[in-house]
């Protein structure tokens, strides 16, 4: 249920056991949706308030809580969360005040105080999940069908209309006029909305019948003005007008009138809106929107240098992968997407994380209750390629996470707890691999090679040392990691007592 997180020793990974136990009784005390560890610390959410919990589990058999916080809204509730800094990113759906990310200082959890307020959803939002690094931010949310969002305010340049906001009221009865005059068009009027929406529909209505009127409707989309049309005006029912979705900020409408006054009544936003909204952090008192993009059945996202890796449970993209390239956060884009349904189905929607260098995904398998696990090599970061796939494992494995180079998840109807031991689709090999201050992969260099066709097998090897001479460092490198691959069949080759020397 909703009410116990439970916390599990995986030390050996042949036989997990629970250590402990959050478990709080009363009727607020739904626990368990989402929930991050961080350091000694266990940050989660409560599904029946407005309250984010930070528990402190150093000791994971007696945890203990050691701030209620209260978040913004008492109408606002956890729906997804990152940390990153000592920092948490509470993204809160809201019904009444619109989705919303409060930002929380954790520097010391007993004194945890929010540093920023944004709203990101004018309407109340289904946030899905969330990511940190560097300076930036990525959440996915849907809003579900958006119906009857009215604009925030108008611009009327051209003083040419009266009573404007009678035009976005709510109220079917009143109308905006112009006396623009007979055989004409009026001046545009324009309509913002506060935060902009992710949508491909606008609506109007209608209540004074002449059919011989024009209507034009524009919408400002992606940063320019897109024409959705014009033509004859219709009357009495909502009327809906399509165009190709993006980022929607205002639209506006003018009439060519043939009477002397000419009426407005009403205009709406809709749509279905699933999106990824990209925000800057390198103010952590002030985040910023730097973009959106729309994403069919965006889910659960992960960054990795100048990559966004979003996997997807809905339409087009449902158990694809999409790779996202963020090198301009302001200006995102997509490259590719990658997996879906097959033979093997090797793709899914919960778990999706980074283990030895590899991305990773869990999914469904091809076969009934069984699930796949699928290995894919981002040397090339925009297009990622299927290294191998296991599909035939019995249970479900319901949202999967990795820690420690294993897979972790719930099995059997949230029954049981599966531990699956990676294997890693290459010959055994210890590779160094440079990244730049964006934490881009810049070059990867093998300085050892353990019998490439004989994987490690429990015997033990010699010591060795390797220098890598300067000039194969390249010069923009900020971060270095050692990665140990394998052969597939064998599973893990152990390395201890890792060192690194740098002489400058």
């Amino acid at each position: 249920g909703y009410d116990i997180i439970e916390l599990w020793d995986v030390t050996d990974k042949t036989a997990p056991y629970k250590i402990g136990s959050i478990d709080e009784s009363g009727s607020t005390s739904h626990r368990s949706k989402p929930f991050q560890i961080y350091g000694d610390y266990l940050i989660c959410g409560n599904q029946a308030a407005e309250h984010l919990y930070i528990y402190d589990i150093s000791d994971p058999s007696s945890p203990s809580l050691v701030k209620d916080y209260t978040l913004a809204n008492a109408t606002g509730r956890l729906a997804a969360l990152a940390v990153r800094d000592w920092y948490v990113f509470a993204c809160c759906d809201d019904d009444t005040n619109g989705g919303f990310i409060e930002t929380i200082n954790i520097t010391t959890p007993a004194s945890a105080i929010q540093t920023d307020l944004i709203y990101v959803s004018e309407i109340e939002s289904d946030f899905r999940n969330a990511a940190a690094k560097l300076d930036i931010l990525i959440v996915t949310k849907y809003d579900g069908n958006v119906t009857s969002i009215s604009p925030a305010s108008h611009e009327d340049a051209g003083s040419d209309w009266t009573d404007e906001t009678s035009a976005y009221d709510g109220d079917d009865g009143t109308a905006a006029y112009s006396l623009a005059g007979i055989n004409q068009w009026t001046e545009f009027l324009v309509f913002n909305l506060d935060y902009g929406i992710v949508t491909n529909t606008i609506s109007y209505k209608d209540s004074y019948n002449d059919s011989d009127e024009l209507i034009d409707i524009d919408v400002y989309r992606d940063g320019a003005w897109v024409d959705v049309y014009s033509g004859a005006r219709e009357y009495e029912a909502l009327v809906t007008k399509t165009f190709t979705a993006g980022l929607v900020t205002k639209a506006r409408i003018r009439i060519y009138s043939k009477t002397v006054a000419c009426y407005f009544w009403e205009i709406y936003f809709s749509g279905s809106t699933s999106e990824i909204v990209v925000l800057s952090t390198s103010d952590l008192t002030a985040l910023s929107v730097s973009d959106r993009l729309l994403s069919d059945g965006a889910k659960r996202a992960i960054l990795n240098g100048s990559f966004a890796y979003v996997s997807c449970d809905a339409g087009t993209d449902a158990n694809k992968i999409v790779v996202l390239n963020i090198t301009d956060p302001t200006n995102i884009s997509r490259e590719t997407a990658v997996g879906g349904a097959g033979a093997a189905n090797y793709t899914g929607s919960d778990a999706l994380f980074m283990s030895n260098g590899y991305l990773v995904n869990v999914g469904e398998g091809s076969d009934a209750a069984k699930y796949s696990v699928s290995y894919w090599d981002i040397s090339a970061p925009d297009l990622p390629v299927l290294e191998t796939v296991g599909y035939a494992f019995t249970g479900d494995l319901d949202a999967a996470d990795e820690t420690g180079g294993l897979i972790i998840g719930v099995d059997v109807d949230n029954s049981k707890v599966r531990v699956v031991d990676p294997q890693v689709a290459a010959d055994w090999e210890f590779r160094v691999r440079f990244f730049d201050v964006s934490e881009t992969l810049i070059e990867q260099i093998t300085v050892y090679d353990g019998d490439a066709d004989l994987p490690y097998a429990g015997e033990s090897w010699t010591a060795f040392s390797q220098v890598i001479p300067e000039a194969d460092i390249p010069n923009t490198t900020k971060k270095v990691e050692f990665v140990c691959y394998c052969n597939e069949s064998t599973g893990y080759v152990y390395v201890d007592s890792l060192s690194a020397i740098f002489e400058s």
